[in-house]
């Protein structure tokens, strides 16, 4: 909630030339906190690396939250693309979807973990599916950048249909899937085809109702719904704290406190806001004829 803020630092996202995570410690003190983020944002794709990436993730979405000014200014962060293919630059839009893809990637057929080096892997998929829920929030460009690639498409409804997946996965990944209809009147007859042939519609919004049952949502919002504490000088930090930690304890002792953290009452706030709006442009979407579509979408 503080837009000047976020200019500042997403105004520093910006890509060093050679600069790596191996570089000494007096070089990352030269360099600005964007330029530092942005090396988290871009580790390798080994799964330590990667928790680096998704911690820095949850940064970014702080900075991109509801301002379009930030999240055009980042939009135009191009990575340098290797030497050896003399490629593009990849948007950094893109590599989070790729690093997106790697994190599933860790997984066997059952959904289990491969690997136990990081005990935060479970994590990643639904930090990186925030980031992008956030980016993609009223901001058509980077639905756009995203569906510029059919392979984004295909992978998405892979997620959404995959029995493997936890709710959060598939129920964020439908999201993601409906800001496309929702942001982007030149894709959105593609997209609900898409979920159409592929899921269909009832198992599709199925996803939501699942979600929006899962401890995460319904702790959110009771939350929420609680008195709102006063602050004063007789408040200490410590009363606070112990407060917060009751109200959670009191709904449930063995959920996951960084899934939680995920699922702030924020987020859920705008991934229900979303959700609405998303049934609604599916469903008028569903029910024009592909040539009215887009005649609307051209408009």
């Amino acid at each position: 909630n503080n837009p000047k803020g976020q200019g500042m630092l997403a105004s520093t996202i910006i890509p060093q030339a050679h600069s790596g995570v191996h570089d000494p410690l007096d070089a990352d003190i030269k360099i600005p906190f964007g330029s530092m983020l942005l090396r988290g944002l871009t580790s390798s794709e080994s799964d330590d690396d990667l928790e680096t990436c998704y911690r820095a993730s949850i940064v970014l979405s702080h900075i991109l939250k509801g301002n379009i000014q930030c999240k055009e200014r980042v939009m135009q962060v191009k990575l340098e693309a290797p030497v050896i293919s003399f490629g593009t630059p990849e948007p950094l839009l893109h590599r989070v979807v790729k690093y997106l893809a790697v994190a599933a990637s860790m997984k066997d057929k059952n959904g289990n973990h491969k690997t136990s080096t990081s005990s935060s892997s479970m994590y990643t998929q639904p930090i990186f599916l925030r980031l992008l829920v956030t980016w993609f929030a009223d901001f058509p460009d980077a639905v756009l950048s995203f569906l510029d690639s059919r392979d984004h498409l295909t992978y998405l409804l892979e997620l959404v249909s995959s029995s493997f997946e936890t709710v959060f996965i598939r129920g964020l990944s439908a999201i993601l899937l409906g800001e496309g209809v929702l942001f982007n009147k030149s894709y959105a007859f593609m997209v609900v085809d898409a979920i159409s042939q592929k899921i269909g519609l009832t198992s599709y919004f199925l996803k939501f109702d699942e979600m929006q049952k899962s401890f995460p949502f319904l702790s959110a919002k009771a939350l929420q719904q609680r008195k709102p504490l006063a602050r004063s000088s007789a408040a200490s930090m410590s009363e606070i704290e112990d407060l917060e930690e009751n109200n959670l304890t009191s709904l449930k002792h063995d959920e996951d406190p960084v899934l939680m953290s995920v699922f702030d009452a924020p987020f859920v706030n705008l991934v229900r806001r979303l959700e609405s709006e998303i049934r609604e442009s599916i469903v008028d979407v569903y029910s024009h004829p592909k040539s009215k579509v887009a005649v609307r979408g051209s408009s």
